[in-house]
């Protein structure tokens, strides 16, 4: 006989996203005491929502290509576009979700803060600090001091407001 493979079906990643959201909101964020672990946990949200940003930009770009395969050369930039993570922030926040204005600058306040105190760099908006908190806390987190670890605790409280506001609100396009 032939060796034959049975082969299991996956749960839709939007379900086992939405599955993972759930099991953080209910079990994992309200346990967890640790400011850094906090914002890993927060982030992860925002990691979930723009995995779900590139899946409806990425479709919307095949689509675009199948009309006018000639464009190809010209919508190669927005291809490397989508995958830029810092942008993928900027999209969920601005068109893909609402967030309340008073929460948003809240929030950038914050970031600003632990950015200026930890000498990086400040940006303009909400989003571009926020990914470079996140930065700071993949590839520089052992230059926080108690200082810093202040700083995060009360972003983290702004964060999770921001970060329900997200989930609450996120619709696709």
């Amino acid at each position: 006989g032939q060796n034959r493979v049975t082969r299991q079906k996956l749960p839709c990643s939007a379900m086992t996203a939405t599955t993972y959201l759930i099991e953080l909101f209910k079990k994992q964020i309200p346990r967890e005491t640790n400011d850094i672990s906090r914002f890993y946990l927060y982030y992860q949200v925002i990691e979930i929502l723009i995995s779900k940003v590139f899946d409806e930009e990425f479709s919307k770009f095949i689509d675009d290509l199948r009309e006018a395969t000639e464009k190809l050369f010209d919508k190669r930039e927005d291809l490397g576009q989508m995958s830029n993570e810092k942008w993928r922030v900027r999209k969920l926040c601005n068109e893909y979700c609402s967030i309340d204005t008073y929460f948003k600058e809240c929030l950038n306040d914050r970031c600003k803060d632990i950015l200026n105190y930890t000498n990086c760099k400040v940006y303009a908006n909400m989003e571009d600090n926020l990914y470079q908190v996140r930065c700071l806390m993949v590839h520089r987190m052992y230059i926080l001091d108690e200082i810093a670890e202040q700083k995060l605790y009360s972003l983290n409280n702004a964060f999770l407001e921001v970060i329900i506001q997200l989930v609450l609100s996120y619709r696709a396009k």
